[in-house]
């Protein structure tokens, strides 16, 4: 475990906004996670938790909308700023949690992490 590892959940949002939208800069979030021990799956657990609930702050201007096209929004906001953050944290364990938490049909081959 690093003693000084941070993550930056990035989404994009400029992506999946209008034209109205486009002009702001991407919004961020850090979490830190120097805390948990990552070789043991409640620690693993816990960060995901903590990356997905800065997931959802992030993306929380696309949180209420009525329109189908809201929904889709903050669902692609919500996917993008976990995968963001899973693959900048780079660690197997994380990825193994997050493609375990898939329903089947979502789940592929493809690995973000690597073992070091």
């Amino acid at each position: 475990m690093n003693t000084f590892t941070h993550l930056a959940g990035v989404a994009f949002l400029g992506l999946f906004l209008n034209a109205a939208y486009a002009e702001e800069a991407p919004k961020t979030l850090t979490v830190h996670f120097a805390d948990l021990d990552l070789s043991n799956p409640a620690g693993v657990a816990r960060l995901f938790d903590r990356i997905k609930g800065a997931a959802t702050r992030v993306c929380s201007g696309h949180r209420g909308g009525r329109t189908l096209r809201d929904k889709e929004q903050y669902t692609a906001c919500l996917d993008l700023a976990l995968s963001n953050a899973v693959a900048r944290v780079d660690r197997p364990e994380l990825t193994d949690y997050v493609v375990g938490k898939q329903p089947p049909e979502k789940k592929t081959p493809n690995t973000v992490a690597t073992n070091r």
